[in-house]
Parts: C-alpha cells; sequence; structure tokens
C-alpha cells in the first residue's frame, strides 16, 4: 500500500473492531480503505483457537471420507486433536468452533466450499436451523455470494463439500 495507509494485516485487534464499529454506525459496507466484508474476515482470520485452520481442514475431509454420512461431529473433530482430553462442553466445543471461525475465513480466501456445513451434532447428524442461518451469516458478512436463502446455500455448500471430499471439484 502507498502513502500512510496500513495493510489490514497490521492493524491491531482494537483498530479494526473500531473500523467495522464506524461502518455499522453509518448503515455502510464500503467507503473506508477497506470494504467491511474484508474487515469481518479478517477479524475471523485472528479468532484465538488451538486448531491451525489447514490442519482442522485436513481433519473435517479425513473425518467425513470415514463417516457412512459424510458428515462430522464437534466431538469427533476434538477428539482428532486431544484424544486424550475429554470433551468438556463449554471449553470443547469453544475450541472446535473458534476453529471453525478460522476455517471459514480460509474457505472464503481460497475458494473452497464452507466446510463447517458438514461440522453436525453428534446425536441429530443434522445442521440445526440456527447453524444454518449462523453460518450463511458469516459467510454473507464477508463477503461471499450467498443468495437470499441460507438453507439454499447451505445445501449447495454442502454438495460443493461432498463433491471435494470424493475428489470430484
Amino acid at each position: 500500500m502507498t502513502g500512510n495507509v496500513k495493510a489490514i494485516d497490521d492493524l491491531n485487534d482494537a483498530e479494526i473492531a473500531a473500523f467495522i464499529k464506524n461502518y455499522e454506525r453509518l448503515g455502510k459496507t464500503e467507503g473506508g480503505v477497506w470494504p467491511l466484508s474484508e474487515l469481518h474476515r479478517e477479524q475471523s482470520r485472528r479468532v484465538s483457537s488451538k486448531f491451525s485452520p489447514r490442519e482442522m481442514i485436513d481433519a473435517i475431509l479425513r473425518l467425513c471420507r470415514e463417516s457412512d454420512d459424510r458428515r462430522v461431529s464437534y466431538v469427533a473433530i476434538w477428539n482428532a486433536f486431544e484424544p486424550e482430553t475429554p470433551w468438556q462442553a463449554y471449553h470443547s466445543q469453544k475450541q472446535v468452533t473458534n476453529g471453525l471461525y478460522k476455517v471459514g475465513a480460509y474457505c472464503l480466501d481460497h475458494g473452497m466450499p464452507m466446510l463447517s456445513v458438514l461440522v453436525v451434532p453428534a446425536t441429530t447428524r443434522v445442521l440445526t436451523d440456527e447453524a444454518v442461518s449462523n453460518i450463511w451469516e458469516f459467510a454473507k458478512k464477508r463477503g461471499a455470494a450467498v443468495g437470499d436463502n441460507a438453507a439454499s446455500y447451505a445445501e449447495n455448500e454442502a454438495l460443493r463439500a461432498l463433491h471435494m471430499i470424493e475428489g470430484r471439484d
């Protein structure tokens, strides 16, 4: 970049949060140095997680390939990384969820399907309506072309992800 403008990755977390808050206060998505979607994406890249996005992606793909329904549970992801540490509802869920924020940003950055659509509760093996809405909103805020129907977006992303798992991308 030229002049006195920092690169987005040179901003600290407080600066990014201030830019986002200013956009939201003004009801805008563009007009500053970086669009709101890129600020949200950068914020997702920085979420604290003990799991790297690439390692989580590899685990999600492997575990889905091994699964009869081509889905993976939060607990299975936890166990793939922490086999000696029992699942602790809040702590473990938070670590996996934070990792999925980073995975989401990575998927958007690299034109990959939103792999979080394959991560389901162990008991139902199906995304909840709330999860579908959250994934859609996450992608929308970060500049993805999501359409106006969360369920359709999640379904399309699941198809793309399944093609990737089966080597048909």
